[in-house]
C-alpha cells in the first residue's frame, strides 16, 4: 500500500470529515453553553496555548513515535532509536509526558530492576489523533 492509497480512500475522507464535525460540535456546545468574555477568551487561548507548546517540545513527537511503533521500550532503546538526543534530554521529556499523563514508566521487579516506558491509554490515544492531524495537513 502505498501513501497515496491512504488518500484516495473513501475511509480516509469519511474519518476527516467525522472528527471535523465532532470537533466543531464539542465546540459549539461549549461556546453555547460559555458566557462570552475576554477573561473567559484569555482562559481559552491560554488552555490551547499550554498545550501546543507542550507537543512542540524538542523530542516529544520522536519519543511518541518510538513509543507507538515497538509498543514500550526502556530508556536505553529509546536512546539508541532516537539520533542525537541526549541522556538529560531523554529523561527531561520522559518526566514531562508522565507528568502529563501521556506516558507511563513501569519499574519491573527483576535483577538488576529495569524500567519500561510505555503509552497511556490517553497517549495512545493521542498518537492516534496526530497521525490523522499530519495526514490531513500533508494531503494533496
Amino acid at each position: 500500500m502505498k501513501i497515496d492509497d491512504i488518500y484516495n480512500s473513501a475511509k480516509f475522507e469519511e474519518t476527516l470529515q467525522k472528527a471535523q464535525g465532532l470537533g466543531r460540535e464539542i465546540l459549539d456546545d461549549y461556546f453555547s453553553r460559555t458566557p462570552y468574555s475576554n477573561k473567559e477568551k484569555e482562559k481559552e487561548v491560554s488552555f490551547f496555548y499550554e498545550d501546543l507548546e507542550f507537543i512542540r517540545k524538542k523530542w516529544i513527537l520522536e519519543i511518541l513515535w518510538e513509543l507507538e511503533t515497538y509498543k514500550g521500550s526502556n530508556f536505553n532503546e529509546l536512546k539508541r532509536a532516537i539520533k542525537g538526543i541526549s541522556s538529560r534530554s531523554l529523561s527531561d521529556r520522559l518526566k514531562d509526558l508522565e507528568k502529563n499523563g501521556i506516558v507511563e514508566r513501569n519499574v519491573e521487579d527483576s535483577r538488576p530492576p529495569s524500567v519500561l516506558y510505555k503509552l497511556t491509554e490517553n497517549g495512545e490515544g493521542f498518537v492516534e489523533l496526530m497521525i490523522l492531524v499530519i495526514l490531513f495537513l500533508k494531503r494533496p
